[in-house]
């Protein structure tokens, strides 16, 4: 028998051999269906009354005890007519769920050390928390003293940071920035940026761009990956620190 017919009629492979024993059984006791299937006796009573509900298993009490019987086969039809109709009440409800307005996904590519630029203008003006991960001291390489006048930027703002920096790295901080230290392992030769909703993956390295992307759910689920970096990362040592503002001078 093509088993897989019933499960197209809404039944899961328990409640499948189950109906199928009692089929064969006839009129039973739990415990015969526990011996003919090899179920614990708990699954079973479970999903009897699962079947019960469905139409497809009734019982019968005989001296304070149960027994247990399928209906005739034909039930399934009428089971399956009346899944049909109860997915044709909703349907105009699941209709109306296509016609929601989605959240449009917008992607740029700047290029270039001055696209690179323009994308840290726009989190100035944004002025939102940002998540950085990646290789701090490519930052600073790449644009010299811009990425230092950025930094005085966002802390005269007073916008925060938060930011996973990789292992033996020189980084700065601002007033309003943490940091978190990992192995170079953790990371991928992209720098992330996040903030607000959206995404900014650098590319510190020939040919020089950034790819932005603006989607809630995207910034959400990078930030979910960002916090799980943060809590493996360790604190930076006060020496670190002490470095770390001392470039900022």
């Amino acid at each position: 028998m093509n088993k897989e017919f019933l499960k197209e009629a809404g039944l899961n492979d328990r409640e499948i051999e189950i109906y199928l024993a009692l089929l064969r059984l006839g009129l039973v006791l739990v415990s015969t269906l526990s011996k003919e299937t090899g179920l614990h006796r708990s699954n079973i009573y479970d999903t009897l009354e699962k079947l019960q509900d469905k139409g497809l298993v009734s019982h019968i009490v005989k001296n304070n005890i149960k027994y247990y019987k399928a209906t005739s086969p034909e039930r399934l039809l009428d089971y399956i007519d009346e899944r049909k109709e109860n997915i044709k009440k909703i349907l105009p409800e699941l209709i109306n769920l296509t016609k929601l307005p989605r959240e449009e996904t917008k992607v740029e590519v700047f290029k270039g050390i001055e696209g690179i630029k323009t994308v840290l203008k726009q989190i100035i003006k944004d002025r939102k928390t940002y998540h950085i991960t990646g290789e701090s001291e490519k930052f600073f390489d790449l644009l010299g003293p811009y990425a230092t006048q950025w930094l005085k930027k966002a802390e005269e703002l007073k916008i925060k940071g938060k930011l996973v920096f990789i292992e033996g790295m020189k980084f700065g901080l601002t007033k309003y920035e943490t940091c978190k230290i990992l192995p170079e392992e953790c990371f991928s030769s992209i720098e992330t940026w996040i903030w607000d909703t959206k995404t900014g993956y650098f590319v510190m390295s020939p040919p020089y761009f950034v790819i932005l992307v603006d989607n809630k759910d995207i910034a959400d689920s990078n930030i979910s990956q960002f916090n799980f970096l943060w809590k493996l990362g360790r604190k930076p040592t006060p020496k670190e620190e002490k470095e770390a503002k001392a470039r900022m001078l």
